[in-house]
């Protein structure tokens, strides 16, 4: 594999330590590294859904952080991850957990990202989202 440029290796950092922002695995710690590395303009898509503005994802998805929903901790667990220019792509098995700690999904996912300025503009997620439907309901937009 040739060596990364050095504006592909910085990028690839950004989504490591968005990824690295997960990891304290509460359903804020997500928030605040969607709220961080993702720009105001940016979008967010989920296979098979519309498009998300950030305010969008903050509404559907973490609205209610804190409160009764049923995932409290989302935790990635890093796979293949490749750069090139402003696009990264990271392959990674997310983790949904209960209040108990008890896993109620595990989603292969691949994720691939835009960035510019050090912000992501675009990030799409590849995967199966029956169990995120089953999880989140109506709050998913169709």
């Amino acid at each position: 594999m040739p060596p990364r440029d050095p504006k592909a290796l910085t990028n690839l950092r950004i989504i490591i330590a968005l990824y690295k922002a997960f990891e304290g695995g509460t359903r804020q710690h997500v928030w605040d590294g969607y709220d961080l590395y993702l720009s105001e303009e940016g979008s967010y898509s989920l296979t098979g859904f519309p498009t998300m503005t950030k305010a969008q994802v903050k509404e559907i998805l973490f609205s209610d952080i804190g409160g009764n929903a049923p995932v409290v901790k989302i935790v990635p667990k890093l796979g293949t991850q490749e750069a090139m220019d402003d696009l990264v792509f990271v392959e990674h098995v997310d983790s949904y957990r209960d209040k108990s700690g008890a896993e109620v999904l595990r989603l292969p996912v691949c994720s691939v990202f835009t960035l510019k300025g050090g912000k992501i503009r675009k990030w799409v997620d590849y995967c199966d989202p029956r169990g995120l439907l089953e999880l989140y309901g109506d709050r998913i937009p169709s």
